[in-house]
């Protein structure tokens, strides 16, 4: 059983997965209010009622898992094995401890794509919630990316580690799938390709950029990131992406580009992480204030500039006379 994406469960459980869960009466009201309140969780349906394990849970790794139990118990009872899929999870990996692994029988799959290809999805798709693009700074993506792919390729001699690369999924369908069974200690027999209820059980504000999900896979979009993406911002991620590209068997297309445009595109998508980083640092009011102070600093220096150009174009004038 797969559940529907839930990351609230990442940041108030698995931060500190090893930490004493308490399950007192402030706690509860967190938990019910999030599970009915949370834009993504409240779509699994779940009440407090649901919960009455969490009385006996000992961590907050136990309190993570017995809220995935009672969505498994409410939806598919018969389901052996919980898939639930969060970005966030691989910085989280070395945080939980052997014992929880060993008592969950937990297994990790890391699915990496092509860095160009994600920036591309992410760059034409709206959020949602945000109502807005996913993203549009290929060094902001080509940083994460390589984040991801380093922390991967760390754990890849893990027994309880899985590595597949998407395209892998696409092109090698039969073998791919045959191999995670196998990772997952499932009965390969059993693998198919039939489309699962997923896609009913995702909210419907979410249904329009997973559409994916109940067509078959399409070859011909591997590549499509290429007609896609201006050659610029190609270039800018092979440029800090480029050693892992090569190193997942990714080819590097280095497009000629207009080195004058380069420099002033890199320099504008370098100065928006700084405005992020700073935005994070000062409150939105602080930031907004002091950044309307800068504006009025640099026009009134403007103005100043101009009228002195003005009075010397004014002197030379009458001096002219």
């Amino acid at each position: 059983m797969v559940c529907p994406e839930a990351d609230i469960l990442i940041y108030r459980l698995l931060i500190n997965p090893n930490k004493q869960f308490i399950y007192d009466n402030k706690q509860k009201q967190q938990i019910k209010s999030f599970i009915s309140n949370d834009k993504k969780l409240k779509y699994w349906g779940l009440q407090i009622n649901d919960l009455l394990g969490l009385n006996t849970v000992k961590t907050n790794f136990d309190a993570f898992a017995e809220i995935l139990f009672a969505y498994q118990r409410k939806v598919k009872p018969n389901a052996t094995t919980i898939v639930f899929k969060g970005t966030k999870l691989i910085d989280l990996y070395e945080k939980i401890s052997r014992e929880i692994k060993n008592k969950y029988n937990l297994k990790y799959i890391s699915i990496i794509r092509d860095g160009r290809a994600v920036f591309a999805s992410q760059k034409r798709t709206i959020s949602p919630s945000a109502k807005k693009k996913f993203a549009t700074n290929p060094i902001r993506v080509a940083t994460h990316w390589n984040g991801f792919v380093n922390n991967s390729l760390k754990y890849k001699n893990d027994r309880d580690y899985f590595i597949v690369k998407y395209e892998s999924l696409i092109e090698e369908y039969e073998n791919s799938i045959k191999k995670l069974f196998e990772h997952l200690e499932l009965n390969t027999d059993k693998a198919y390709s039939k489309h699962g209820d997923l896609f009913e059980r995702i909210p419907d504000y979410q249904k329009p950029i997973h559409l994916y999900i109940i067509e078959d896979p399409q070859k011909e979009k591997i590549d499509s990131w290429k007609k896609k993406l201006n050659p610029i911002h190609i270039y800018i991620f092979e440029k800090i992406s480029g050693v892992n590209l090569l190193k997942l068997g990714y080819e590097i297309i280095n497009p000629e580009v207009n080195l004058r445009k380069l420099f002033f595109i890199e320099l504008y998508f370098k100065i928006k992480l700084i405005y992020k980083k700073i935005a994070k640092i000062f409150s939105p009011t602080r930031f907004l204030f002091l950044f309307n102070k800068i504006v009025k600093l640099d026009f009134v220096c403007k103005k100043k500039l101009l009228f002195l150009k003005i009075t010397d174009f004014k002197h030379k004038l009458n001096k002219d006379k």
